[in-house]
């Protein structure tokens, strides 16, 4: 959850609330499985968002219990913060959204040659490295003030 809450947080959705979607995941070392959420919904972050009921310096558009609970736990908060810092650092690094958000744009234009999107395709390149950058540098100030 902490993780898909970091996406989340980066990409400013908060159309989260009323449309989780879950999927278990078995495999032979667990028989039982575990439950992951979907990606869903994202069509709002292309675009601005009304202010939520509650963010924070790295929690954005957080409406449920759950992540009130991240919020004021300090051990929860500690270990969110950790989860948002390797998924920016490690695996949504300024080039690994590039690559993909270029593929993105290859794969639309292969649906609908005629309709452009490459300049939306970039200015929400640039939201989301804006909003990385933000995140990193709000990551590197909690941790300072905890110093």
């Amino acid at each position: 959850y902490m993780h898909w809450l970091a996406f989340n947080s980066l990409v400013r959705n908060r159309d989260i609330l009323d449309e989780l979607f879950l999927y278990k995941v078995a495999t032979p070392a667990k028989p039982n499985g575990f439950w992951k959420p979907v990606a869903w919904d994202y069509d709002d972050t292309m675009r601005p968002q009304k202010d939520s009921a509650f963010s924070s310096a790295v929690l954005y558009g957080c409406e449920s219990e759950w992540d009130r609970q991240i919020n004021s736990s300090p051990r929860l908060f500690t270990r969110y913060c950790m989860i948002l810092k390797r998924l920016l650092t490690l695996f949504l690094t300024p080039e690994a959204l590039k690559r993909r958000l270029t593929a993105c744009y290859a794969e639309l234009q292969q649906i609908d040659p005629k309709s452009d999107r490459k300049r939306a395709i970039e200015q929400y390149r640039d939201q989301l490295l804006s909003r990385r950058a933000k995140l990193l540098n709000r990551l590197r100030s909690l941790a300072t003030r905890k110093q």
